[in-house]
């Protein structure tokens, strides 16, 4: 390894460390995290590329985004129940609590109480198990939707492309790409 006369440039000898390496997800996340506003350029990036296949499911995303809030809102809403339960029929009626949209407690009596409390308990969690089952399915059918228009846009733009590109590349190079690819994204269960 000589240096010729007239050349600055050395010669270079690949070495397997030196090797180029496919980029992995997780050095990709560590090139993002350098820079404050990388993870906005990435984000807008994708929105600028799969915007339009998401775009059109909107609907779905609205009522997976309705059914998690209400999952949430049953989940806040269990141990209320359980309140009234506790502080109004183990508690003696002199110590009955007041609710603002329920009123004075102590006009009802202590088995209605009971059956109340326990009513409004299953109520909730079955209410919230619904929400809870909304956002398992809305969630997966937008995610299997979205994946399924952007392997469609890059079976397409792989068809597109001219002669020259696919005598180039391997097609098992391609295939095994986009598989890896398209089931990486589509990963949403």
């Amino acid at each position: 390894m000589s240096e010729s006369s007239g050349s600055r440039s050395m010669p270079t000898v690949i070495v397997e460390a030196d090797a180029p390496r496919a980029p992995t997800k997780r050095r990709r996340l560590r090139v993002a995290l350098r820079s404050p506003f990388a993870s906005v350029r990435m984000l807008l990036e994708f929105y600028r590329t799969f915007g339009d296949a998401i775009l059109r499911d909107k609907g779905i995303f609205v009522a997976a985004l309705a059914s998690s809030l209400g999952a949430a809102f049953c989940e806040i809403a269990k141990p209320f129940p359980l309140k009234i339960l506790f502080d109004n029929v183990i508690t003696p009626a002199a110590q009955r609590t007041r609710l603002p949209f329920i009123g004075e407690l102590s006009r009802f009596s202590t088995q209605e109480l009971l059956i109340g409390s326990s009513a409004a308990l299953l109520g909730v969690s079955l209410v919230g198990a619904l929400f809870a089952y909304g956002e398992t399915y809305y969630t997966a059918a937008a995610g299997q939707k979205t994946a399924y228009r952007i392997r469609k846009q890059l079976v397409s733009h792989l068809q597109g492309l001219p002669l020259a590109f696919h005598a180039r590349h391997r097609s098992g190079d391609l295939l095994v790409r986009m598989r890896a690819d398209s089931t990486s994204g589509g990963a949403t269960e």
